[in-house]
């Protein structure tokens, strides 16, 4: 279990701010730092008010979206949403900032939404967005070392390795790709190969429960589960078509051995 963090600097609009407190996303306000508005529409004139004392910043704010893992999300209460609205923008440098947090509950994973104000009181801008996905990633493993949580990697790293030792022991008791795809499937992964004209020459492995039937746009663009070489370097799916034909051979080999025994009888 982690804490997963998307950021991007924005130039920001009103359309964004009614998206965020959109009560069809069950939002809730968390927090609002140095604003005083009671809806979207205050709060983002007072925050457009002070970005306009900048006039060289073209993207003034920050947009935030920060998700612990669901078993984790589902248990927190108001006050341990607005601990790590509070936590993060400290971290990021908006301390002294305007900003606010919304929750979203309409999905299975409640996660914030927390917009920022990159220009402070005093016209600056004091928050630099250089590798700002990055920074907040970090930012998001370190508030999960502090909850004695996994970070993003090391869960990553665990999938990977659990996939693997799946991918193997389906292998093991595979004599045909049909055979391979039902023993993954048995154990809750979809095997992807790609093909062409010339044969297959990569694929992928997607836990069944990430598939979406219906994806939306967004989840379309986002590839999900690992590719062949994000799982081992060396895993080719030729080796895997080699490994089958062998248990295939392996296969009839001992099928004609049982049945001259049998004559033998």
């Amino acid at each position: 279990m982690s804490i997963i963090a998307r950021a991007k600097s924005v130039k920001g609009s009103l359309k964004s701010a009614e998206y965020k407190e959109n009560k069809e996303k069950k939002s809730v306000l968390i927090f609002q730092n140095h604003l005083n508005g009671e809806n979207y529409r205050e709060r983002w004139d007072e925050m457009r008010t002070i970005a306009k004392l900048n006039q060289r910043t073209a993207k003034k704010f920050l947009e935030v979206v920060l998700s612990p893992a669901t078993a984790i999300g589902k248990t927190y209460q108001f006050e341990d949403w607005e601990r790590l609205a509070k936590e993060f923008t400290r971290k990021i440098g908006a301390e002294e900032n305007q900003w606010y947090a919304v929750l979203h509950q309409n999905t299975d994973q409640p996660h914030l939404h927390i917009s920022i104000n990159r220009i402070n009181f005093e016209g600056k801008n004091t928050i630099d967005s250089g590798f700002i996905g990055k920074k907040a990633g970090i930012i998001a493993d370190e508030l999960a070392r502090a909850r004695k949580l996994k970070t993003a990697k090391e869960l990553t790293q665990d999938k990977k390795r659990a996939i693997l030792s799946v991918l193997n022991d389906s292998l093991r008791k595979s004599t045909s790709l049909q055979d391979l795809e039902r023993e993954m499937a048995l154990n809750g992964l979809k095997l992807i190969l790609n093909s062409n004209s010339s044969g297959y020459y990569g694929g992928r492995i997607i836990p069944i429960d990430e598939i979406n039937e219906n994806p939306s746009r967004r989840e379309e663009l986002s590839k999900k589960g690992f590719k062949f070489s994000e799982l081992d370097r060396k895993l080719k799916v030729n080796n895997l078509l080699e490994i089958i034909e062998q248990n295939r051979r392996n296969q009839e080999r001992q099928q004609e051995q049982d049945r001259y025994r049998g004559l033998r009888r």
